[in-house]
């Protein structure tokens, strides 16, 4: 005869319960939606993460921006004190002011001042 007839097929055929159908199908919906959860939780804490990254410096450079402020106080008050001095020795000589050199001094001060406030906010804020 033929060779089909001489080879013995087992199979093992079980079929499913439309009980264990719906049971998997639920476990995989399961599944799916804690992963869902998970992706959702690691989206969460990135924000988070950006968030407070964003606090920090804004913080840092609301302290840069208040010791730069307290500087330049600092700096203008030293400047008008030498300025005073200055003239305070010619009035007390009976001398008269160079008036170049006022010129000078009021003019370099405020380009300093000026300058310095310009590269700090620059470099706190950016340019764009």
């Amino acid at each position: 005869m033929s060779m089909i007839s001489d080879i013995n097929v087992n199979a093992d055929f079980r079929e499913t319960s439309p009980k264990d159908e719906s049971e998997l199908s639920d476990e995989v919906a399961e599944l799916k939606l804690q992963l869902e959860i998970q992706k959702m939780q690691a989206e969460i804490d990135e924000l988070r993460a950006g968030i407070d990254d964003t606090k920090n410096n804004t913080q840092m450079r609301k302290d840069l921006a208040d010791k730069t402020f307290s500087f330049m106080e600092k700096f203008t008050i030293f400047s008008a004190l030498i300025f005073w001095l200055y003239i305070a020795s010619f009035l007390q000589n009976g001398k008269e002011i160079p008036e170049s050199v006022m010129i000078t001094f009021i003019t370099t001060t405020l380009a300093t001042v000026i300058g310095l406030m310009v590269i700090i906010l620059k470099g706190m804020f950016g340019s764009k």
